[in-house]
């Protein structure tokens, strides 16, 4: 009887270790503590993404009832113009913006990393368009560019050019847009890159001058390559928000004149919403997250293999 009354005492105790052993692996542990964030986090990502791909084997119109066509809506997407424009006028876009927002926010970092008065006011200045929101700096610009009492036109005119209608003609809309993009942004590029400056040792500066290197070769030779890693992380921050971009398009331009700024992003909208189909929509959308999601592997790849020859 005594035999008997131990063994479930001792199985009990085995439980219990194997418990007390099973906590203490911080695994198990970290994995318990993620587990409610992962299931929130598949509720509300992973469930829309595979109701999304759900859609896009659809013709799904609102009209007629869902009829399952398998890979029919990316079959059509080849064949769409209105697709292929999209994506030139998204590319060129991305291509120019970000051009011109490494060049002004790499000048702009070095300008700050150089001066020591008022650095702080500076920076500040300049980091201000980013707090603005898209929807008030949209109708801000929209009332600026304004043909017949804009404030730009008014002071184009001061120096004898006549009205020029920014948003409505082909020749003028697309540079806009990229302009009002590169004056909103390039607050952001410069911070990261500011902060790249900021942390460089200052040894192979000091090394540089020491062996002889005019300013151009201590920027080439010396700064731009340390930088590298850092203007790959402003690649990857800025290139997924450059190929979604939306808000900016629907408030100046809605994609005219014609089809002249017509974004990605603003075609799937209008197909979406406008011409009420979902199936198609749908397709149009996985074809932009995985164009975005190459881009992304393609520049993590670029950082993982400078920092193995590192």
């Amino acid at each position: 009887m005594v035999l008997l009354a131990k063994k479930p005492t001792t199985r009990t105790g085995q439980l219990v270790s194997a418990y007390r052993r099973l906590w203490r692996d911080e695994r198990v542990v970290g994995l318990v503590c993620v587990a409610p964030a992962l299931a929130l986090l598949s509720l509300i990502l992973v469930y829309p993404l595979a109701y999304s791909l759900y859609q896009s084997l659809l013709r799904n119109n609102l009209v007629d009832p869902p009829t399952l066509v398998g890979l029919h809506n990316y079959g059509l997407i080849l064949q769409d113009g209105r697709f292929w424009n999209s994506l030139r006028v998204t590319a060129i876009f991305a291509f120019v913006t970000f051009s011109l927002q490494l060049l002004i926010g790499f000048s702009l970092a070095l300008l700050l990393h150089e001066i020591h008065w008022g650095k702080g006011l500076f920076r500040t200045l300049i980091v201000m368009p980013l707090m603005l929101s898209p929807i008030i700096l949209g109708l801000n610009w929209r009332m600026m560019l304004n043909y017949d009492f804009g404030l730009i036109n008014y002071l184009v005119g001061l120096v004898g050019i006549g009205p020029v209608g920014w948003t409505i003609r082909e020749a003028t809309s697309l540079p806009t847009l990229i302009a009002v993009e590169v004056w909103h942004t390039t607050g952001f590029v410069m911070l990261i890159l500011s902060a790249g400056l900021a942390a460089m040792p200052s040894e192979v500066l000091e090394a540089s001058i020491v062996d002889g290197a005019s300013r151009w070769q201590r920027l080439f030779l010396v700064i731009i390559p340390l930088l590298k890693p850092v203007i790959l992380v402003v690649c990857l921050f800025r290139s997924y928000e450059l190929i979604r971009s939306f808000d900016k398009v629907l408030l100046l331009t809605r994609g005219g004149p014609g089809i002249a700024t017509e974004s990605l992003t603003y075609y799937i909208y209008q197909r979406m919403f406008q011409g009420l189909e979902i199936g198609y929509s749908s397709a149009l959308s996985w074809v932009m997250f995985a164009i975005s999601l190459a881009i992304s592997f393609w520049l993590m790849r670029s950082m993982r293999l400078y920092q193995e020859t590192d």
